[in-house]
């Protein structure tokens, strides 16, 4: 069931150019029109906390739509973009260069 909600929770995107709303509601609005059943269209309607999650298939649903969004290639960036987002993340924003240790983290200050 949880793989279930996993794959459908984000089927409400593909009406947001149609219908007014939450793509979580609309999607769960859609499944319910269709015949699925309360435990998956529930997890989808609260998988954003439109509505308060009620089951662990909901609240498992919003730990999968969180992984997802983590991914590389998520949000339309290729694996060769994150990684060098990732590198970039760990340089100084004010001078672009490398963070450094404090002098209390580097080996030497540890052992002597």
């Amino acid at each position: 069931m949880v793989k279930r909600c996993a794959f459908l929770h984000d089927i409400g995107k593909a009406l947001t150019h149609e219908v007014e709303g939450s793509h979580a509601i609309i999607g769960a609005d859609l499944l319910r029109r269709f015949g699925e059943t309360e435990a998956v269209a529930h997890a989808v309607e609260a998988h954003h906390n439109e509505v308060q999650p009620r089951t662990i298939e909901a609240v498992l649903t919003q730990a999968s739509d969180t992984c997802s969004a983590a991914r590389p290639g998520a949000r339309r960036e290729s694996l060769e973009i994150y990684v060098k987002r990732l590198a970039g993340s760990r340089r100084s924003p004010a001078r672009g260069q490398a963070s450094r240790k404090c002098s209390r983290c580097s080996p030497a200050a540890r052992f002597g």
